[in-house]
């Protein structure tokens, strides 16, 4: 008992100093824009179509990509900063290609989400960014197209819930162990002073 309110006080003073520690650190915000690789009726098949999802994933990080994806919103990032914070993910079964952009403004991430998503979708059927192909030479092949544009931004760094619960855990269980090594020396002192008490011959140790 003459413990239990050091350690209740030390695990929310714990928690308190984990949460105020995230809420300095600078935000990180995630936004992710959904495709699909579609197989034309008559054209390619299913899974041809599937076997492309991988490839568009990969070409969201292009410089041609990125370039023009930058050009368009006027962001102030280089392509290099852009292409470290985007990601690009593909499901084979589903012919899904997701597009993932961090970014310390939950505006911007979106939006750079979604341009990528655009200019992919452009380069995707034009394989350069400028004219549409004519009919004949895109007829039965595998079209990419927006199924899901990034509305929201998440936080996803710091995560102050899990820093408040681990600095609160970590608090509990160094005061736990503070009391622990306290009681068990007191126990040790009392103990050895009880038995000095009924002995004549000193207690060694």
């Amino acid at each position: 008992r003459r413990w239990s309110a050091v350690v209740a006080l030390a695990t929310v003073a714990g928690g308190l100093l984990a949460y105020v520690h995230g809420t300095r650190g600078a935000p990180t915000y995630e936004a992710e824009a959904q495709l699909v690789v579609d197989a034309p009726a008559g054209g390619a098949s299913v899974d041809a179509a599937a076997e492309l999802a991988p490839t568009y994933a990969e070409l969201v990080k292009s410089s041609r990509v990125l370039e023009s994806a930058l050009r368009s919103l006027g962001a102030p990032l280089t392509p290099e900063e852009l292409r470290a914070n985007t990601r690009g993910e593909a499901e084979r079964e589903t012919r899904l290609v997701t597009i993932r952009v961090r970014d310390g403004h939950p505006a911007r991430a979106v939006a750079l989400a979604n341009e990528l998503a655009a200019e992919l979708v452009e380069f995707a059927s034009t394989g350069r960014g400028a004219e549409p192909p004519t009919r004949s030479a895109s007829a039965g092949t595998p079209r990419l197209r927006i199924i899901e544009p990034a509305s929201d931004a998440d936080r996803i760094r710091p995560q102050l819930l899990l820093l408040t619960e681990f600095g609160a855990l970590t608090a509990f269980f160094g005061a736990l162990a503070v009391a622990v090594i306290v009681e068990s020396r007191r126990r040790t002192l009392r103990n050895a002073e009880e038995l000095a008490g009924l002995t004549p011959v000193a207690v060694l140790g």
